[in-house]
């Protein structure tokens, strides 16, 4: 399943950017990126969408992540191919990726798309997520 993960990623990767955007047809955020990654995980569950551009409680995506079979990892053991980190780019401000090879997919507000990014991750990592099903 992290392939898949990883996969449905790089799918979206030159999809429109859009905040709290949910679809493959009008846009992604980050969240949304993730929601269209891990589809085939979802069964009648909704993505959370209560935050903002501008927030720093972790609480929210580690209950929705432990509630669905992800494990929480140490990003100093190293990141497999579609892992889910949750970085910090700047103070009140967290942005998820997926690991991709030879770099990381994510949603750039600035450049209002979803894009691969080489490594290394600039940012600081705040917690990381692998599936832990089959």
């Amino acid at each position: 399943m992290r392939l898949t993960i990883a996969e449905r990623a790089q799918e979206a990767i030159g999809l429109r950017f859009r905040l709290h955007g949910r679809s493959i047809g009008t846009g992604l955020d980050c969240v949304g990126l993730i929601a269209h990654a891990i589809k085939p995980l979802l069964i009648d569950t909704e993505i959370p969408r209560n935050y903002s551009l501008r927030f720093d409680d972790i609480n929210i995506p580690m209950a929705f992540f432990e509630a669905h079979n992800f494990e929480r990892i140490d990003n100093e053991q190293g990141f497999l191919t579609g892992d889910i980190a949750l970085i910090a780019p700047a103070a009140q401000q967290l942005h998820f990726i997926i690991i991709a090879q030879d770099g990381y997919i994510h949603a750039h507000s600035g450049l209002r798309k979803i894009v691969k990014t080489n490594f290394p991750i600039l940012s600081p990592v705040k917690a990381a997520w692998r599936y832990a099903g089959d």
